[in-house]
């Protein structure tokens, strides 16, 4: 339901919206986000993504080991 996530959202509550291709997540989210003013970030999936490539990862530096976020960390 539109109007809960809209009252959750200005609650300071982030979502993870789920579904299939074309199910509407994406307008969904921009009409939200619209709504509150607030920042919207929206990643599209492809075969083969990792949990890594959504959360972060360690990578080797001239420093030594550093943790790069992803995009769900940054969000």
């Amino acid at each position: 339901e539109e109007g809960r996530l809209i009252r959750r959202a200005a609650q300071g509550v982030r979502a993870l919206l789920c579904g299939p291709t074309g199910t509407g997540k994406t307008e969904l989210g921009k009409r939200v986000a619209l709504k509150l003013g607030a920042k919207l970030v929206s990643i599209k999936g492809r075969p083969g993504l990792e949990d890594r490539d959504m959360i972060g990862f360690i990578s080797p530096t001239p420093q030594g080991p550093q943790w790069v976020d992803g995009p769900l960390a940054r969000a």
